[in-house]
């Protein structure tokens, strides 16, 4: 076996002010973006002023993060794994509890939507090695690009989202573009972090085009065919074609 065809996967366990919150099974990059991604789009933390910091153990199956308010125990036991594969949490209680709201007056072309879609298949260096794992990419309106890979989707977005809150990059005012479907999790960890666009290489399915009209987030299939697939339309923010 070549070992180019052979991408990491770790379990990976993320501790919170010294308290195990979750195992990630993940690709082993990145993880400090991670860490901060998946508490902000869970609503952990309000935003990024306080996350303090994060960093790996020596092995690199843990990550210690540091964050300035004093959580309560109910956010240590939403779900001990995620999975490389599948959602998390129960949607009902992520739907109620993790959602920011989302400003109107953004505007993006859908020509730069795909271009943003070629710069993340360009650096995607773990799927061009491997043809195994996911990538993400987001784009603020200042033309700022991030992308990260991993082997899960949702850590992908994870990744992405700290890595752009580290950059101060505005959220509310950036396009999210993945390679995997846009299932209603996916949604409702982008209305989490309070995106307004999600730009999926696949489809998405009717759940998840209800939650992102309730949640003003405007999804879009297909991002690499000539003709993408817009699902929804939310008011006041604007695609233009």
């Amino acid at each position: 076996m070549r070992k180019s065809n052979v991408f990491t996967e770790e379990a990976v366990e993320l501790f919170v002010n010294g308290k195990k919150m979750i195992t990630f099974m993940c690709t082993p990059e990145n993880l400090d973006e991670m860490a901060l991604g998946y508490l902000y789009s869970r609503g952990i933390i309000e935003c990024v002023d306080e996350f303090m910091g994060a960093a790996p153990c020596s092995s690199g199956k843990r990550i210690f993060a540091i964050v300035s308010k004093k959580l309560k125990d109910e956010v240590y036991s939403i779900k001990n794994i995620v999975m490389s594969g599948c959602g998390s949490g129960e949607l009902p209680k992520e739907l109620d509890f993790y959602k920011r709201d989302i400003r109107s007056g953004y505007r993006v072309e859908m020509g730069n939507i795909k271009e943003t879609f070629g710069e993340m298949l360009e650096s995607a260096r773990l799927h061009q090695t491997t043809g195994g794992t996911h990538s993400a990419a987001i784009k603020d309106n200042e033309g700022r690009v991030i992308v990260r890979e991993d082997i899960g989707r949702h850590n992908a977005v994870d990744k992405v989202i700290g890595a752009a809150l580290l950059e101060g990059m505005n959220l509310e005012r950036s396009t999210v573009v993945i390679t995997g479907r846009v299932s209603s999790d996916m949604v409702v960890k982008a209305a989490g972090a309070g995106v307004p666009v999600v730009a999926s290489m696949r489809i998405t399915s009717n759940m998840a085009i209800e939650i992102a009209n309730k949640y003003k987030v405007n999804l879009i299939g297909r991002i690499g065919s000539n003709e993408p697939l817009i699902y929804n339309e939310v008011e006041g923010t604007y695609i233009e074609r």
